[in-house]
C-alpha cells in the first residue's frame, strides 16, 4: 500500500491484485498459485432491528490454500452512493460482490 497527501487530499493506493500464500508450501512454489483481488464488493442488507443497505469495498481473504472459495473481510471504504451506481462500479473494476443479510 502506498499513502500520499497533499493540502487537499490523503490517497491511498493497493495492488489490484495480491500474490496468493498457501503455508503449506515452499516458498519456490508459491507464485505457482496465481493472484487474487485486493478488493470485493460487499452489500450489507440490515434486517432484524432495522431496514438499511451498507455499500462499500471490502478486503478479500485468501481462502485457496484451504481449497474453499475467497471470503469477504471489513469494510475499507464505505460507497456514499446508491445500489445500482455501487454495482456498476464494481462491474467496471471487475471485482465481484458479497451479499449478506443481518
Amino acid at each position: 500500500m502506498k499513502i500520499t497527501h497533499n493540502d487537499k487530499e490523503i490517497t491511498f493506493t493497493f495492488d489490484r491484485f495480491q500474490q496468493r500464500y498457501n503455508p503449506y508450501m515452499e516458498d519456490e512454489d508459491q507464485k505457482l498459485l496465481g493472484k487474487y483481488p485486493t478488493f470485493t464488493g460487499l452489500i450489507v442488507r440490515h434486517r432484524k432491528n432495522s431496514n438499511y443497505e451498507e455499500f462499500g469495498f471490502a478486503s478479500t481473504i485468501d481462502m485457496d490454500y484451504k481449497g474453499k472459495d475467497d471470503q469477504v473481510g471489513e469494510f475499507i471504504v464505505m460507497w456514499q452512493g446508491e445500489e445500482d451506481t455501487f454495482i456498476e462500479m464494481c462491474k467496471i473494476l471487475e471485482i465481484g460482490i458479497h451479499e449478506i443479510e443481518c
